[in-house]
């Protein structure tokens, strides 16, 4: 190891062990998948629907945000499993005397085992920070924690 906190790292070679699932929808550019505790791998489409598989590549559940949210960033997966994601659509703001086109975020809660948990507003993509989910607030300047109770 080197003075500089770098460490070389043997890897398999690409596309060793990797597996293709056909069929699964449009993924916007830099949401990739993220793995479970489990081995588990959660995607999220820009059609809106969450997709769990299991390690092996076959269908775990899936789930569709609605109405008409997007998926434009990667899942974030909490210790004991819950897989949170945001859902954006594009909303015209007519307020003010103009129109505006503003993207309004909603944060979905998912168990492990794909239940859903009430949405929360959100203008930013979800952390898991320290053990805690956090999210800007769509009308706050400040960052919130959603803690597990």
């Amino acid at each position: 190891m080197s003075s500089d906190g770098f460490v070389d790292v043997a890897t398999r070679l690409p596309g060793s062990g990797s597996l293709s699932v056909p069929g699964l929808g449009t993924f916007a550019p830099g949401a990739g998948p993220v793995a479970g505790p489990d081995g588990s791998v959660y995607l999220g489409t820009v059609e809106g629907k969450m997709i769990a598989l299991r390690a092996d590549g076959s269908p775990y559940w899936n789930r569709e945000l609605l109405p008409a949210r997007s998926i434009k960033s990667s899942p974030a997966i909490a210790s004991d499993g819950s897989v949170f994601v945001v859902g954006v659509r594009p909303v015209r703001d007519h307020r003010g005397g103009g129109t505006i086109n503003i993207h309004e975020a909603t944060l979905y809660r998912f168990t492990a085992g794909g239940g859903g948990i009430r949405p929360h507003a959100v203008s930013s993509k979800p952390a898991v920070v320290d053990r805690q989910l956090r999210a800007l607030e769509r009308r706050a300047a400040g960052c919130v924690a959603f803690r597990r109770r």
